[in-house]
């Protein structure tokens, strides 16, 4: 997928292209890191309570069911769109105050197919300076 992204960037014209990338550094990604993504909190936001959104309008969600302490949890949704209902379950673990370890699984159906989809990440805080992104909300 990346070096598709490449070619069609090296294709588009340079302001364009800029634009597109300009547009994407605001975001937290990068072509050159395609495995990381930066995101910026505002204090308020890294103060608030923990709840996964799922960033899809077309997505209806159940209410998070969160069990976990201060350091590690558990949490799990179902969610439903037009292709039909997910089942999500997530787990965080070594949290603290500078970083943090996930996982999260899927469970759905996209063109009357099931699909399964497993993500983990490792985040951990790098500073201050947000270098640009919006923060998230």
């Amino acid at each position: 997928m990346l070096e598709g992204m490449q070619e069609t960037l090296a294709q588009m014209p340079e302001a364009q292209r800029k634009q597109m990338e300009q547009m994407m550094a605001q975001s937290g990604a990068s072509f050159t890191q395609p495995n990381v993504l930066r995101q910026c909190l505002t204090v308020e936001a890294a103060k608030g309570e923990f709840k996964p959104t799922v960033d899809d309008a077309g997505m209806q969600c159940s209410e998070v069911d969160w069990h976990g302490s201060r350091t590690e949890g558990r949490y799990s949704m179902n969610c439903t769109n037009a292709d039909g209902e997910w089942k999500i379950d997530g787990r965080i673990w070594d949290a603290t105050s500078k970083s943090y370890k996930s996982e999260m699984t899927l469970h759905g159906v996209v063109d009357n197919q099931p699909v399964s989809i497993e993500m983990s990440q490792a985040a951990r805080w790098v500073g201050a300076d947000c270098q640009g992104i919006q923060p998230l909300q």
